[in-house]
C-alpha cells in the first residue's frame, strides 16, 4: 500500500475493500451449489468496489472505518494464527477482530476486540443496560496500540495484547462498575489516551485532581451518570479532538436487511497524556454521582493486582474444582473456557441471582434460558448452592393466579411463556438429587405446587389432560409460525413436570397430593403418544388451536424425546433419530430449526427485526444437547460425538473466544444473533457430564450410563449426585471399557453399552472376576463405593475369554487437606489382577498450584509408593496418578483441598474419654483450634502399636482402636496438628487402659469385677445375720 494513505480514512476502506472481496471468493468456493450464489459473489463484489472508490476519494483525509475481516465467519485460509495454551488461555495473531466477553457478575459487561477495534453499537463496557464507553485509542511514540493488528492471549479474566514491544491488559474486576487497562514497555516514550463515549457523555468534561470526569445530563442515564478515568502516574489533559465522531459498525450491517450501512455517533473526549511510560494503569468507573466514579476509579487502581489475582484464583479454583480431563488438550481446554463462561454468566441482580441468557443484548434474567441453563451451569459443576439461589429468586417472582414465572426480568416483567415454569419444577428436582437438601425442598415445595396447581387451573384441557400454549409462549417465539395449541415439547415437559413434582411430594410425605399428580401424568402420557407420526416417522410438532395435527419435522420432537425417554417404543426413537438426520434437520454445523424442505425454511438471512430464519432455518447449538441426549441412547455415538464437537469448536475458534454464540444460518456456519448464548454453553457442559461421562443421581443410588465419545480414549469428571462429591473417570480401548469412581460411601448402578451380538461377558469389579448377562446391548453392574472402585467390561463372549492379567491403581485415602505452604502423604496402591508380572512404571500429574512428588516410580504388583502433595493457592484440586505397563494404562486420582495459610492459633485438647466396648476402646475428645490431623498413638503391653486417624462427630472428635487380644494393657496418647501448631494430651506422660479377658464382664478391668463380687459377698452376709 502507497505510504500517501497508510494509516488514513484511504487505508480503512481499502480494508473494507479486501473483505468483502475475501466473501466474494468465499461465495464462489464454498456456496456454488447453494441457491443465488451468484447473487451472493456479485454484491460481495459490488461492496468491494465500493469501498475501493471510498478509498479513492478519500486520500489525505483522516478517520477510520472498521474492517469486519473474521467478524462473521472463518475462512480457513484467512483465520488467525490460535493455538491452545497451558491452563485456561488461547492465544493468536489477529489482523481482525475476534470478540471477548467479560463481565462483572453484578450489572456490567465489557465486550472488545482482538483488535481494539469497535466492531458494534454494543461494543465496550455497559452498565445497568446501558453504554457507557464505547472504545479507546492508545498511542506511543508516533505508533498505535489501538486498535492495531496485534499477538494476543485471552484468559476468562483479561485480554493482553501485544503491538511493537508495547503490552495492553484489559480487565474487569468483580463487583465493581469499572474496567482497567495497563501499558507495559517501551523506553520512557510519550502514551496518550483517548477514550470514546456514548454521546450522552458529552455534555460536561472536565480535569479535577488527575482524573478526566465526563457527565450524561440525559434522563435514562440517572443510575451511570459520570464516569471517572484514572491513572497510576502523573498525568496531563488535552482537549485537541474532543467533541462528536461517527463511527460505522460492520457487524450491525451484516445483521440488518438490505445491508444497510449503521452509523454511530459517539463522543471523543480529551486525552490524558503520560510521559516517560513504562508501566501504567488507566481505571475506567461509572458511578451515579462525581465522588463515587472518582471513589471507585481510586479503589480499582490501588487494588488492581489484588483485583486479578482474586479472579483469576476464584476462577481457576471453579474450573480445577469440576475435574474436567480428557484425552484431547483442546476438548479438555474448551469444557473448561465454558466453565469460566457460564461461572461469568451467573449474577447477582437487585431481584436475586440469575442468569444472563447471552451477551451483548440479552443482559437480563430469562425464566426459560435460565432454568435450560441451569444444569450445565450450576448442577453438574457442583455450584449447589449458586442453583438454589436462582431457584429461590424465581420464586419469589411467581404469579399466584396461574403459578407462572417470569419469562423475562428487565425493565418490565413478563410472563408470556409456557414452558419456563415448567422447566422451573424439572430444575428443583435435579437440584435435590444432586443436593439432597431436604430443607430446601421443604421451602421451596410451595412453589412447585403453585406452578403445577396453577397450570393445571389455567392451560390443561381435561379432554385429553394436554397443555394449551398461546401464540409465541414456547422457546419458538417469532409470529412466522406461533405455534399456538398444543405443541409436542410442552406435552413433555408437563409430563416430566409432574412426574418430578410426584416424586418431592412423596419425599416430604404428601402422598395424596403425589398420587394425584402421578394420574394427571399418565393422562397426558396418554395424550402425547398419540402424536407419534408414523408416515414421517417423527413426532408431531404441535396440534394447533381447531384440533389438527401439525407435521412439520422440528427439533421439538427431540426435545421432547430427551425428556420424557420412554414415551415411545426404543424402535419409534431410533426411527425419529434417522428420520432427523437424512431429512437435514441435523445439518453438518448444527441442529436447525425447520428441515430444509418445508416451505417455511429460510436458510439464509441477514434481517434484524423478526428475522423470518430465526426459527424457521437458523441452526441453534443449544438444540444439539437434546438431539444428543436422545442419539445416545440409540446408540447414535458417532453423530453425537460430531455435534459434540461442534460446541468445541465454536468455544476456541468462532466469534467469541472462550463461548459460544446463539445461532448461525441454516445454509452456512456463519455465526450470528448473541455471541455469548447462556443456553449454548450449558448445554455443552451438561452434555458432557449426563451424554458422554453418563452421571445421573437417582432415587437411591447414582447412574453412570457412560458412551464413548468419538476420537478420544479418556473422559473424567467431578460433579455432587445425592450431597456427596464423586469423580469419575471413563476410558475405552479395543476390546474393553472402564469407570474408575471416588466416592464417600455412595451406590452406583453403572451401565456398559457393549457391541451387539454378545450375550454374557466379562466383568471385573475391583479386582474380582464376573460374568454379567447383556440385557439390549446393555450390562449393569451395581456396586458400593467408599473410597475408589473400578469396573471393566471386556467385549467378548465369556465362554471365549479369560480375562487377561491386570493391575489397578489406587490412592488412599482418596482425599486430603493440606494447609498453603505445607505437605501432606498419601499412599498410591499398584495391586494384582489375577496374576501381573510386569514393571509397573508411576507418572503424577498436577495442575497449576499443586506439586506432587512420588517418593517410587516402578515396582512389580502388588507394591505402594507415597505420594507427597503441597500447594500456595487456595482451592479444590485433582491429582492424577497413572501406572503404566506396556500397552497398558491405569489411573487413580487424589483430591487435594489447599487452605489458606493461618497465623499459628492456639490448639488445644480437652475432655479425653475412654470407652471400651467388647475388645474395642473408643477414645473420644475436644479439640479448640485450627485442628488438621488429630491421632490416637497407642501401644501395648503385648508389643503392638500403630496411630489411628480421629475424626469428628458434632463436637467432639472420635477414634476405635482394636479388636485387640485380652487381657491386655494399652497406652495411649492424643496428638493434634494444625494452624502451624501441634499438641499432645497427656502433655506428659500417657492414659492407661485395662481390658481384661472373660465373657461376663468383657473389657471390665479385673478390680473393678473384684470389687463387685465383694459387694455382693458383703450384701448376702448381712442379708442371713440380719434375718
Amino acid at each position: 500500500m502507497e505510504a500517501g494513505i497508510s494509516g488514513s480514512l484511504a487505508e480503512s476502506y481499502m480494508r473494507r475493500a479486501w473483505g468483502y472481496f475475501a466473501m466474494a471468493l468465499t461465495s464462489c468456493y464454498w456456496f456454488w451449489d447453494s441457491p443465488n450464489w451468484a447473487q451472493k459473489c456479485y454484491t460481495a463484489l459490488d461492496l468491494a468496489l465500493q469501498a475501493a472508490e471510498n478509498a479513492k476519494r478519500s486520500i489525505g483525509m483522516e478517520g477510520e472505518v472498521t474492517s469486519e475481516l473474521g467478524l462473521f465467519e472463518r475462512f480457513a485460509w484467512m483465520g488467525p494464527s490460535i493455538a491452545s495454551e497451558p491452563e485456561l488461555s488461547v492465544s493468536g495473531r489477529s489482523a481482525w477482530s475476534l470478540a471477548c466477553t467479560f463481565t462483572n457478575k453484578r450489572n456490567a459487561f465489557l465486550w472488545v476486540s482482538t483488535t481494539g477495534e469497535q466492531i458494534s453499537q454494543f461494543s465496550g463496557l455497559t452498565v445497568a443496560g446501558k453504554r457507557i464507553v464505547e472504545s479507546w485509542e492508545v498511542s506511543a511514540g508516533g505508533q498505535r496500540i489501538t486498535p492495531a493488528a496485534c499477538d494476543f492471549t485471552y484468559t476468562p479474566w483479561g485480554l493482553v495484547r501485544s503491538v511493537g514491544g508495547w503490552m495492553e491488559e484489559t480487565f474487569m474486576p468483580d463487583n465493581l462498575s469499572a474496567f482497567l487497562l495497563r501499558y507495559t514497555g517501551g523506553s520512557g516514550q510519550t502514551l496518550t489516551f483517548t477514550p470514546f463515549l456514548d454521546i450522552s457523555y458529552g455534555d460536561e468534561e472536565r480535569f479535577e485532581n488527575g482524573v478526566l470526569i465526563l457527565r450524561s445530563l440525559a434522563q435514562d442515564r440517572e443510575n451511570v451518570a459520570y464516569v471517572a478515568i484514572a491513572c497510576s502516574g502523573p498525568v496531563t489533559y488535552q482537549a485537541t479532538g474532543r467533541g462528536r465522531v461517527t463511527h460505522e459498525y460492520p457487524f450491525d450491517e451484516m445483521r440488518i436487511e438490505n445491508s444497510q450501512r449503521v452509523f454511530w455517533d459517539v463522543h471523543r473526549s480529551g486525552s490524558l497524556i503520560v510521559e516517560n511510560v513504562q508501566d501504567v494503569v488507566f481505571a475506567v468507573a461509572v458511578g451515579r454521582s462525581q465522588s463515587e466514579a472518582v471513589q471507585l476509579a481510586r479503589q480499582a487502581l490501588a487494588g488492581y493486582s489484588g483485583l486479578v489475582g482474586s479472579k483469576r484464583g476464584r476462577i481457576t479454583s471453579l474450573v480445577q474444582s469440576c475435574g474436567i480431563q480428557t484425552s484431547d488438550p483442546e476438548l479438555t481446554k474448551a469444557l473448561r473456557l465454558a466453565v469460566a463462561c457460564a461461572d461469568s454468566l451467573i449474577v447477582d441482580e437487585d431481584f436475586g441471582k440469575t442468569i444472563w441468557a447471552g451477551l451483548p443484548w440479552f443482559n437480563q434474567g430469562w425464566g426459560r434460558d435460565t432454568f435450560i441453563s441451569l444444569s450445565g451451569f450450576a448442577l453438574v459443576t457442583g455450584r449447589l448452592q449458586e442453583a438454589k439461589e436462582i431457584i429461590r429468586s424465581f420464586a419469589g417472582l411467581q404469579r399466584e393466579n396461574d403459578g407462572r414465572i417470569p419469562n423475562r426480568i428487565g425493565d418490565w416483567r413478563t410472563y408470556t411463556t409456557s414452558d419456563a415454569t415448567l422447566w422451573f419444577v424439572i430444575r428443583i428436582h435435579d437440584c435435590f438429587l444432586s443436593s439432597l437438601d431436604r430443607d430446601f425442598l421443604a421451602e421451596i415445595f410451595p412453589a412447585v405446587e403453585r406452578a403445577i396447581e396453577g397450570t393445571w387451573r389455567s392451560y390443561v384441557d381435561p379432554a385429553d389432560g394436554l397443555v394449551r400454549s398461546e401464540a409465541l409462549a414456547t422457546w419458538m417465539d417469532t409470529s412466522r409460525d406461533p405455534r399456538e395449541g398444543k405443541p409436542v415439547e410442552i406435552q413433555a415437559l408437563w409430563i416430566r413436570a409432574l412426574e418430578d413434582a410426584a416424586k418431592m411430594a412423596e419425599v416430604l410425605g404428601k402422598n395424596q397430593t403425589a398420587a394425584r399428580w402421578r394420574q394427571m401424568a399418565e393422562n397426558a402420557r396418554r395424550g402425547l403418544r398419540t402424536f407419534w407420526n408414523p408416515a414421517a416417522g417423527y413426532l408431531y410438532d404441535y396440534v394447533d388451536a381447531g384440533g389438527k395435527m401439525v407435521a412439520r419435522i422440528r427439533p421439538n420432537a427431540l426435545i421432547a424425546l430427551s425428556l420424557v425417554p420412554d414415551i415411545l417404543p426404543p424402535d419409534n426413537i431410533a426411527l425419529a433419530v434417522r428420520t432427523a438426520m437424512v431429512s437435514g434437520l441435523i445439518a453438518p454445523h448444527g441442529v436447525r430449526s425447520l428441515v430444509p424442505s418445508d416451505p417455511l425454511y429460510v436458510g439464509i438471512d441477514n434481517s434484524t427485526w423478526n428475522p423470518p430464519a430465526y426459527h424457521n432455518g437458523d441452526v441453534w447449538p443449544w438444540l444439539s444437547g437434546p438431539a444428543i441426549d436422545v442419539m445416545v441412547s440409540c446408540g447414535e455415538t458417532r453423530e453425537a460425538s460430531r455435534l459434540f464437537r461442534l460446541f468445541a469448536a465454536q468455544t476456541l475458534w468462532q466469534a467469541n473466544i472462550g463461548a459460544v454464540h446463539e445461532i448461525s444460518d441454516g445454509d452456512r456456519d456463519r455465526p450470528k444473533g448473541c455471541w455469548t448464548q447462556a443456553w449454548s454453553v450449558a448445554e455443552f457442559i451438561r452434555t458432557y457430564y449426563r451424554g458422554f461421562l453418563g452421571i445421573r443421581p437417582e432415587e437411591g443410588r447414582t447412574v453412570i450410563s457412560p458412551r464413548p465419545l468419538e476420537n478420544v480414549r479418556l473422559i473424567s469428571g467431578t460433579t455432587f449426585s445425592r450431597g456427596k462429591r464423586i469423580s469419575v473417570s471413563y476410558s475405552w480401548e479395543t476390546g474393553l471399557q472402564r469407570v474408575e469412581l471416588l466416592a464417600s460411601g455412595e451406590t452406583f448402578l453403572v451401565e456398559f453399552a457393549v457391541p451387539a451380538g454378545l450375550r454374557r461377558v466379562p466383568v471385573s469389579v475391583n479386582g474380582e472376576n464376573r460374568v454379567l448377562a447383556v440385557e439390549n446391548w446393555i450390562v449393569r453392574v451395581e456396586l458400593t463405593v467408599d473410597g475408589s472402585g473400578e469396573v471393566t467390561v471386556y467385549h467378548a463372549e465369556a465362554e471365549n475369554i479369560v480375562p487377561a492379567a491386570d493391575f489397578s491403581v489406587r490412592v488412599e485415602p482418596s482425599s486430603v487437606r493440606v494447609r498453603a505452604g505445607r505437605t501432606a502423604t498419601v499412599s498410591v496402591i499398584v495391586e494384582n489382577i489375577g496374576r501381573y508380572e510386569n514393571l509397573v512404571s508411576l507418572t503424577v500429574s498436577a495442575p497449576s498450584g499443586v506439586s506432587a512428588v512420588l517418593g517410587r516410580e516402578t515396582g512389580v504388583p502388588p507394591f505402594t509408593a507415597g505420594l507427597t502433595v503441597s500447594g500456595t493457592v487456595p482451592g479444590i484440586y485433582t491429582v492424577v496418578v497413572r501406572a503404566a505397563s506396556g500397552g497398558v494404562v491405569r489411573s487413580g486420582s487424589l483430591t487435594v483441598e489447599i487452605l489458606v495459610e493461618n497465623a499459628p492459633a492456639a490448639l488445644s485438647i480437652s475432655g479425653v474419654e475412654r470407652m471400651i466396648a467388647g475388645r474395642i476402646l473408643r477414645v473420644s475428645c475436644r479439640i479448640s483450634g485450627p485442628a488438621e490431623n488429630v491421632l490416637v498413638v497407642w501401644w501395648t503391653n503385648k508389643g503392638s502399636s500403630g496411630q489411628t486417624p480421629m475424626v469428628p462427630e458434632g463436637e467432639l472428635w472420635t477414634a476405635e482402636l482394636g479388636p485387640f487380644d485380652v487381657p491386655v494393657r494399652i497406652s495411649f496418647v492424643v496428638r493434634a496438628m494444625g494452624g502451624g501448631t501441634e499438641t499432645r494430651e497427656p502433655a506428659e506422660g500417657s492414659y492407661l487402659v485395662e481390658m481384661a479377658g472373660g465373657e461376663g464382664g468383657p473389657g471390665i478391668p479385673g478390680y473393678v469385677w473384684a470389687a463387685v463380687a465383694l459387694i455382693a459377698l458383703i450384701v448376702i452376709v448381712l442379708k442371713f445375720v440380719l434375718g
